[in-house]
């Protein structure tokens, strides 16, 4: 399977009154604004991440360097359509639009900027529109990395017995729960590769994080009980907090916990805090671990720097800025070399010729490393090298047998779970 993006190269303004903040004066580009889906700038999350991409489009493509893009945020959902309409009257060309709440106004952003425009939507479809551009994640290519990556990281330290976890806040099949089944499916890979005869493969993995640790060392890896089989409906509450409020998160945590949880992956935005402070309570630092999810998790809460192993990320800066090279907008702008350094491809594998609008162009998952994350840089460089082919195998699988399918049960369906871990298995390069 191709690379779904293969990267070739290492005023003054009107608003409304519902808008909580808005960047404003000489010093903004107002030919793009980003539009957020509630929720500050500096989140260190969507916002931040697709505005940072975005100054980077400015300062490497369009050289400017005095000027950062402009941007609205709507403090509710209902807000969100006048401030497409907003952005437009003060002169943008391009709607920046990041998070899945933008997609249910996907075809009013179409309204507003068509024809003359681009809006690029981050982690979601166009829906056909022509003037959109949908950024779309193999975030089960994220989960996948992240299980992987915990399960060595317990070894190293020692652990025989691990038992991994996940939940979300409310069923979303491209946006929540592939990641959870990409994680689940790194479960199925480890103990594949376990039950080989030759096991130099996951011997090699387990020295990636520690050289004096080998497969002998292992045990077993398995779910919790609540967990064991998929959900049996789009709220269940074995896997589902039913929303992505503060503390709402808090009793799904201690259960989990109390079933002997070593890793936990919150995919609920603000419960990831839910399950931190949960831990710190119940005394189990150093004992039950965190995923993070769509950033570098470990960066919001640093009061909570040892709790966390990795986050399963979405390349959302560079994303951005891959969009912004190659939307219509720029399109006799932007130099051919840079436009160069980016392939777009379609969900089947096929390439993107001319501009990217009216398409949904799939990036590859990932994961955070360095600075406080277990996982060193050191550590995913290898990790990576070795898994080289394993995330698209798996990713490949999961879009073959999920194709149509949207319910939580059929996303989390453990046969799929289960092949989608064979096909990583089988891919994986073998030492």
């Amino acid at each position: 399977m191709k690379k779904l993006l293969s990267i070739i190269a290492s005023s003054a303004l009107v608003t409304t009154s519902v808008t909580s903040v808005v960047a404003c004066g000489n010093n903004k580009f107002t030919d793009i604004f980003l539009i957020s889906d509630v929720g500050r700038i500096n989140d260190k999350s969507f916002n931040e991440s697709a505005y940072d991409g975005a100054n980077k489009f400015l300062n490497e493509q369009l050289s400017i360097t005095d000027q950062k893009i402009s941007y609205l945020l709507p403090t509710t959902t209902s807000e969100i359509e006048k401030q497409y309409d907003t952005a437009r009257n003060n002169g943008a060309k391009t709607l920046l639009l990041p998070g899945f709440a933008h997609q249910e106004h996907v075809d009013h952003a179409q309204e507003v900027i068509k024809d003359s425009g681009t809006a690029i939507l981050l982690d979601g479809s166009s829906n056909d529109n022509k003037d959109v551009i949908g950024v779309q994640f193999n975030s089960e290519m994220s989960g996948f990395y992240a299980g992987v990556a915990s399960i060595l990281y317990m070894i190293g330290q020692g652990e025989r017995d691990i038992k991994l976890s996940a939940y979300g806040g409310l069923h979303n099949p491209t946006g929540v729960t592939n990641f959870i089944s990409g994680y689940m499916a790194s479960i199925e890979f480890i103990n594949q590769l376990q039950n080989q005869e030759d096991k130099t493969t996951l011997d090699s993995l387990i020295k990636v994080f520690n050289p004096d640790k080998s497969s002998a060392d292992l045990n077993s890896v398995s779910r919790v009980a609540s967990q064991k089989n998929e959900p049996t409906k789009n709220d269940d509450q074995n896997w589902f907090s039913g929303s992505f409020g503060v503390g709402g998160g808090k009793a799904i945590s201690e259960k989990l916990i109390s079933e002997g949880a070593n890793i936990i992956f919150p995919v609920a935005g603000p419960q990831t805090e839910d399950t931190l402070g949960t831990i710190k309570e119940r005394n189990k630092e150093g004992k039950v671990f965190v995923v993070g999810v769509d950033t570098d998790q470990v960066q919001l809460y640093k009061n909570y720097k040892n709790y966390f192993i990795t986050s399963a990320s979405k390349t959302l800066s560079m994303a951005t800025q891959a969009a912004l090279i190659n939307s219509k907008v720029y399109e006799g702008t932007v130099s051919k070399e840079d436009k160069a350094k980016y392939q777009g491809y379609e969900k089947d594998g096929t390439p993107i010729s001319g501009p990217w609008d009216g398409h949904d162009v799939w990036f590859n998952g990932d994961i955070s490393y360095g600075s406080d994350n277990k996982v060193s840089e050191e550590n995913y460089r290898q990790l990576m090298a070795l898994l080289e082919g394993a995330g698209e195998a798996l990713s490949e699988t999961y879009h073959e047998l999920t194709e149509g399918k949207n319910s939580a049960q059929e996303i989390l369906d453990s046969q799929i779970i289960s092949k989608m871990g064979l096909a990583a298995a089988a891919a994986t390069k073998k030492i």
